[in-house]
């Protein structure tokens, strides 16, 4: 979050949020996309200021190979004795090279 001028005793003229939004079923971030607009809307309609959204970046979920999950799963359980999948899923590179099929395990 940026405001504008950015200094503690000013009423705030501008502000800047980047929203970080991450899910592995592009379903579910198209919705809460759609969620988040719709709050923000509501609440500059309630404060009566404008709000004003952009995409800076977007990339549909990619799922990790299952057998890297294995192995990456059998390495914690070596290392520390327990392990915990959170969803999670490549980016950048890694989810182009995910798509184009060259993981040969």
């Amino acid at each position: 979050m940026k405001t504008s001028p950015g200094i503690a005793t000013a009423v705030v003229g501008r502000c800047e949020v980047t929203l970080d939004q991450r899910d592995l079923d592009a379903n579910v971030l198209a919705e809460m996309h759609r969620e988040a607009q719709d709050a923000s809307q509501r609440f500059a309609a309630e404060e009566h200021c404008t709000v004003d959204w952009s995409r800076l970046w977007n990339i549909e979920p990619v799922l990790f190979h299952p057998q890297l999950l294995d192995l990456c799963e059998q390495a914690v359980r070596e290392t520390s004795g327990a392990s915990h999948r959170m969803p999670s899923g490549p980016l950048h590179d890694a989810a182009e090279v995910s798509r184009a099929g060259f993981l040969r395990l």
